[in-house]
């Protein structure tokens, strides 16, 4: 979703555009629409199975029981498990594209001048496409990385991915720290650099998967100040949070149309994600009760994006469907109320129309993302793992009934509206600055301090073994002078003999 609507932004403003993707990956329906560019292509390369691992039935059961974690080091325990299989699947997919003699051939024979890539998985294998082309490149993510790795100054006293909360005490940034470092080790210390020896024999030095991504142009981050709070910036990096904001709405048809159309008071829109919704009945039936409830209490209607929908929390006001038309249904002046996991997509989609949000985070970005919405007032954040009908019914409550939700959504959608330029243009211009004059101009002259230096614990260390050096010598001075004062006066005491 976020590459195909860069990419169509991209080529409708005369970029030429080649999305590749698995052949087991969903084509987004707006790439086949009108809103697709004549210099856009999408091309798949052939991997095995049927659907991608993200979307798949065991991910969401993974996502579920880290969610649903009892402690820090069991959810760490279930991360790890969870990416070494992610890893695994990447990679084979990765392989088999930089296998395909052809489609490579084809690739090279494009002269592509400059590529962004997808550092969720696999990097050590994906980036070494660019290389092998010697061409620039950027990548596209959430801020999920612990950003000081690549010399942009966002410390743990500033929030971030990992903090529990905004004003974050010293145990929280403590913690936030050590999270962080684990989160790097398991997204970015996979040195695998066979692939670089095998896919780009001619590159030199080799390279590890953090220098990989340092070597990079340019980093286009999904964030906006609609959602997050204000955050170091380097001339590499570029906030594009608002390109899943340009979506085309259309109309809504068919049986969705018509429930809507019947809603006396509203409608409440529940969906969590594409791969989040295989819920175990821990987590359904206090949903469903409190929604039933709801339905009663306030007259308004229910839409509920849920696959597992046989027989399920049956009532005549709430509709549940395997898809639903999220940012059409965010567009519609009758939909009142967002329950959601706060990925981003629907977070900046709920926000560019206005919608108060309930957020149930799950994996990834989401907890940040639930934080700071519920900081910037049009949101509620609730646990996934440990809330109940009532909690959620008296949240639907407050959020409907307070004001001050649906204004301060109102307030986060006219700051994201308010750019005089698009995610895409801003993009344009930065890919175009690096192919005029290069990318040495925007790297600061941290890239050549160790992340300790960066940090500056080489700086704190010897400020510390100042400390402790003059502390001893201080004692030393102490402990000299009391003892001679003892002395001393022993010796004044002494009797004298007569």
């Amino acid at each position: 979703m976020f590459f195909s609507r860069l990419g169509v932004g991209l080529a409708k403003l005369g970029h030429k555009i080649t999305v590749l993707a698995p052949s087991n990956a969903r084509v987004p329906d707006f790439v086949s629409s009108d809103d697709a560019h004549v210099n856009f292509t999408y091309v798949k390369y052939p991997v095995d199975g049927a659907t991608p691992y993200f979307n798949s039935p065991e991910n969401a059961r993974r996502m579920m029981a880290i969610a649903m974690a009892d402690s820090v080091v069991q959810s760490t325990r279930l991360v790890v498990e969870w990416r070494a299989r992610v890893l695994r699947d990447s990679e084979q997919d990765c392989t088999r594209l930089l296998d395909n003699v052809e489609l490579m051939r084809r690739i090279r024979d494009a002269k592509n001048q400059f590529a962004i890539m997808d550092p969720a998985t696999g990097v050590s294998c994906y980036y070494t496409l660019p290389l092998a082309l010697g061409v620039p490149y950027a990548s596209l993510s959430t801020p999920i990385f612990p950003l000081e790795y690549f010399r942009i100054p966002r410390f743990e006293s500033f929030p971030s991915a990992f903090s529990p909360t905004l004003q974050a005490t010293f145990s929280e940034r403590l913690k936030s720290f050590v999270v962080g470092r684990i989160s790097a080790a398991l997204m970015l210390y996979d040195d695998k650099t066979h692939f670089i020896k095998k896919y780009a024999p001619n590159h030199q030095p080799l390279l590890t998967t953090v220098e990989m991504m340092q070597r990079q142009s340019l980093w286009f981050l999904l964030e906006n100040l609609s959602i997050n709070p204000p955050l170091p910036e380097m001339p590499s990096t570029v906030a594009v949070g608002d390109i899943m904001a340009e979506a085309k709405v259309l109309p809504l048809t068919g049986e969705i149309k018509e429930f809507v159309s019947r809603s006396r008071r509203g409608v409440i829109l529940v969906v969590f994600g594409s791969f989040c919704d295989l819920f175990p009945p821990s987590v359904l039936e206090p949903l469903c009760v409190a929604l039933t409830q709801a339905t009663k209490r306030f007259g308004m209607s229910v839409i509920w994006k849920l696959k597992q929908t046989a027989g399920f929390c049956r009532h005549d006001d709430i509709l549940i469907s395997p898809w639903v038309p999220q940012n059409d249904l965010l567009a519609d002046s009758r939909v009142r109320l967002f329950i959601s996991h706060a990925g981003w997509s629907s977070l900046i989609e709920s926000v560019y129309h206005a919608k108060p949000v309930i957020t149930f985070p799950i994996a990834f970005d989401q907890s940040a993302n639930a934080l700071f919405a519920a900081d910037k007032g049009y949101a509620v954040r609730m646990n996934l793992a440990n809330f109940s009908s009532e909690s959620l019914l008296s949240n639907i409550d407050k959020v409907l009934t307070d004001p001050s939700y649906k204004r301060n959504a109102q307030l986060a959608s006219d700051i994201l509206r308010d750019r005089p330029d698009t995610a895409a243009q801003r993009v344009s211009a930065m890919i175009d600055h690096v192919l005029k004059y290069g990318d040495r101009h925007l790297r600061s002259g941290a890239f050549d301090l160790s992340p300790l230096q960066f940090m500056m614990f080489d700086v704190f260390a010897v400020l510390f073994a100042a400390a402790a050096s003059t502390f001893l010598c201080f004692s030393c001075c102490c402990y000299l002078c009391i003892g001679h004062c003892c002395r001393s006066r022993r010796h004044c005491e002494k009797p004298k003999l007569h």
